[in-house]
């Protein structure tokens, strides 16, 4: 069974909660794509940092990795070679 740490649990604001629950699905959706693109722009910003001599190709496969997994990495990781 897997015991969850209450101090690691972050409570959202109720202003927050009540915001989200006013936008329609667009706007949630326009949201949260905003909030996915922000994480590949700081994701990728690190990459860039550890790994200055990387090509683009090999960054952007790095950044998939860490942001969906070895298994989406491998694919995109095969694309370029098609």
């Amino acid at each position: 069974m897997v015991v969850i740490d209450p101090r690691n649990i972050e409570v959202a604001d109720s202003q927050v909660i009540e915001s989200l629950r006013r936008m329609s699905g667009r706007e949630s959706l326009e949201q949260a794509l905003e909030s996915h693109e922000l994480g590949r722009r700081l994701v990728e910003s690190g990459v860039r940092g550890d790994h200055p001599g990387w090509s683009d190709h090999e960054v952007q496969v790095e950044v998939i990795r860490r942001m969906h997994g070895d298994a989406v990495a491998a694919l995109a990781a095969r694309r370029r070679d098609a």
